[in-house]
């Protein structure tokens, strides 16, 4: 889900201890959901791939329009930036 406003924190928290949105927070925590942490990694890869790479091709299957695909592109950049999705594949 796009957050418009960007802020790089959620209130679920991924580790019991900070309300940061990161994968690296998500990776490290992957062993209390049972995975490994190269599950986690591929997980997250796949993620990645299907949200930040893939979105805008949904959007535009589904009739969104250029403008609200363009503020939307800027905002999925920034969050992609904000939660490492943007760094290379684990």
């Amino acid at each position: 889900m796009p957050q418009l406003t960007n802020l790089g924190y959620q209130m679920l928290s991924i580790d019991g201890t900070t309300h940061a949105s990161h994968l690296d927070l998500a990776i490290l925590a992957a062993p209390h959901f049972d995975l490994s942490t190269d599950q986690a990694h591929a997980i997250a890869d796949e993620l990645v791939d299907i949200v930040y790479r893939g979105w805008s091709t949904y959007a535009r299957t589904a009739g969104v329009g250029a403008g609200l695909r363009k503020r939307l592109a800027s905002c999925f950049q920034r969050q992609g930036e904000l939660v490492g999705a943007m760094k290379s594949p684990g």
